[in-house]
């Protein structure tokens, strides 16, 4: 019978930027789905993989791509149309196929089984080629209406689909098929793949190994007489309290099971010599230099600028002070995709201020730049409001002493409400510092994610999840050792903060000043 190959044909196409390559080299953008494929094929080019839609957006915005590779013709004739890429050209074409986890649990031997109630599919979302050619191969069987009503998730990206399937998130997953099983890997725990589609007089056979309130005293019910007289029975009060305790115990132990878990279960799911092994490749290698490197230099501008302006606002009293407050909190409560959306449409080449930067041969997005902007923008609210806090609770009497013996604005801020305020600035630092480093959704949105320019540990981690499992683990477990550090270092602030400060008041009283 004849497979069905529906807009299958030339599902991924290469284009070329309208600028003259390059001689040095090159940057890749490339459909997910080509993540095994192209660094076997060359590993010289910087490579970044994610769905196609989300590239061509970014390439619209000046991302610097010198290839881009789609998995399918519509975003690159978009962008060809738009003057932004050559002439799109095919090379290479895939199939689809319906994959299901090693052990098939729901016992999918057919693409008509889809159709069973409590099957749990997997599909792209609708903007990716993926996606699209999925309900495009429904609608063509006549099926469409019943498979989706089972779909339990979509994927913004091929490997997302195929993740999900080998961890038995799903019982079937509609992927390219040369995702798989990806050549010269292990067996990511898939079933056997099928071949192409078949139609509806064949169906496929797939094989089945493959927060407490307070209140007055009017608000109380007056005791009864038998409360008066000597309270609960005593049988009943050992009995009622043993229950609360074990009560209490339990919560306790539920909560922390919950948070330990988790965590313990990064450590647990590979030996530790293939966790360390894992920590070597080289992405994990870039993408930690990259997050030290941004982070660093954005946590140090957020001090150098965020700390005397936390004074000045604290310290000051003035009209609109809480309008400005709300302001700086504002980005908190801001997803951190919109922080990211809001970044591009301001510093990227179509952005408000785009077009004056790039008149000044200046270009943000998707450097390193948009990284130390990404990471100052979201961790900066964070560290201001603590700060703010912070020179809100110094004894403005020792600020005024210190005035009266004619010191100067800021000798009286370096001298006298800097060290008074050291611990809480010490903390927000340290808290701040960890959502930057954290940082996901801004970055991605405004920077991208290509490797050793732009890929963060956290866009690392997302990265290999969905190509090398240990590796996103390895990264996971360095945040573990990072955020131990952080929280040991938290508690020791309030000691070496009373050292500095003690030092200053001496140093401040000396003859020599």
């Amino acid at each position: 019978m004849r497979r069905l190959v529906v807009a299958l044909g030339a599902i991924v196409v290469l284009a070329l930027p309208a600028a003259s390559m390059p001689a040095t080299r090159i940057t890749v953008y490339a459909a997910s789905s080509l993540t095994g494929v192209f660094p076997r094929i060359d590993k010289a080019p910087r490579y970044s993989f994610a769905g196609s839609d989300m590239l061509a957006a970014q390439i619209a915005q000046g991302a610097p791509a010198d290839v881009f590779a789609s998995a399918s013709p519509k975003q690159t004739e978009l962008l060809y149309h738009d003057g932004v890429l050559r002439k799109p050209v095919v090379f290479a074409t895939n199939k689809l196929i319906v994959i299901v986890p090693s052990s098939n649990p729901a016992h999918i031997n057919s693409v008509y089984d889809l159709r069973r109630n409590g099957v749990k599919v997997i599909i792209g979302t609708p903007s990716v080629p993926v996606g699209a050619y999925t309900r495009q191969i429904l609608d063509s069987l006549g099926i469409t209406q019943a498979v989706m009503s089972n779909v339990v998730d979509q994927e913004p990206d091929v490997k997302g689909i195929v993740a999900k399937i080998a961890l038995g998130e799903g019982d079937a997953g509609f992927v390219y098929k040369t995702d798989a099983k990806p050549a010269g890997t292990a067996d990511p725990g898939l079933g056997a793949t099928a071949n192409s589609l078949r139609d509806r007089r064949r169906p496929q056979e797939l094989a089945p190994c493959g927060r407490a309130g307070l209140h007055q005293a009017g608000d109380l019910a007056p005791r009864t007489s038998a409360a008066r007289g000597g309270g609960l029975r005593p049988p009943e009060a050992p009995a009622m309290k043993h229950a609360f305790t074990v009560t209490a115990v339990a919560a306790a132990t539920l909560a922390l099971a919950f948070l330990v878990v988790p965590v313990l279960a990064l450590f647990l799911r590979i030996p530790p010599g293939d966790l360390i092994h894992a920590l070597g490749t080289s992405a994990a290698q870039d993408a930690l230099i990259v997050s030290i490197k941004t982070s660093a230099i954005a946590h140090a501008a957020v001090l150098l600028i965020g700390t005397p302006a936390a004074y000045a606002i604290g310290r000051g009293r003035f009209r609109g002070r809480a309008l400005l407050l709300s302001l700086i909190e504002l980005p908190l409560v801001l997803p951190p995709a919109v922080a990211g959306i809001a970044l591009l449409v301001t510093f990227g080449r179509l952005g408000l201020l785009g077009g004056t930067l790039n008149a000044l041969g200046i270009d943000i997005g998707f450097t390193q730049a948009a990284v130390i902007l990404a990471v100052a923008f979201v961790e900066s609210p964070l560290y201001l409001r603590a700060a703010i806090a912070s020179f809100e609770g110094v004894d403005g009497t020792l600020l005024d002493a210190a005035r009266t013996l004619r010191a100067r604005p800021f000798r009286v801020f370096a001298r006298v409400a800097l060290p008074l305020a050291a611990g809480g600035l010490g903390a927000a630092s340290a808290l701040a510092l960890a959502r930057g480093l954290g940082e996901f959704g801004a970055t991605l949105l405004f920077a991208g994610s290509l490797q050793g320019v732009t890929q963060t540990l956290p866009l690392a981690v997302y990265a290999q999840f969905e190509l090398n499992l240990d590796t996103a683990l390895a990264i996971g477990a360095e945040f573990v050792f990072f955020g131990a550090a952080l929280l040991l270092a938290l508690k020791l602030i309030p000691g070496w903060t009373r050292s500095i400060s003690l030092w200053t008041f001496r140093s401040a009283s000396s003859p020599s000043t």
